[in-house]
């Protein structure tokens, strides 16, 4: 097995970045509407664990779960993850 590169260290960085920012964004507007994670799983129909890991940037949303949390939370995507880059 090689080392990896400084390029692929790079990357997985700036993704990890992009995961936390996503998931800070997705925690809040959980928070604004009311909601636990147990809470937002349930009437979502993502598990618990997924949501965890989505909120501490472990794991990359997709289309599908960002519309049924926005759904859950009242919001839209756009509202959801407005001012990332």
């Amino acid at each position: 097995m090689t080392d990896p590169t400084p390029e692929t260290v790079w990357q997985g960085t700036k993704r990890r970045r992009a995961h936390r920012a996503v998931g800070s964004k997705i925690q809040a507007a959980r928070h604004a509407a009311g909601l636990t994670q147990e809470a937002a799983a349930v009437r979502s129909g993502i598990s618990y664990s997924l949501i965890i890991q989505c909120e501490n940037g472990y794991h990359c949303m997709t289309i599908p779960m960002l519309l049924a949390l926005a759904k859950t939370y009242g919001t839209t995507v756009s509202a959801m993850l407005e001012g990332l880059k």
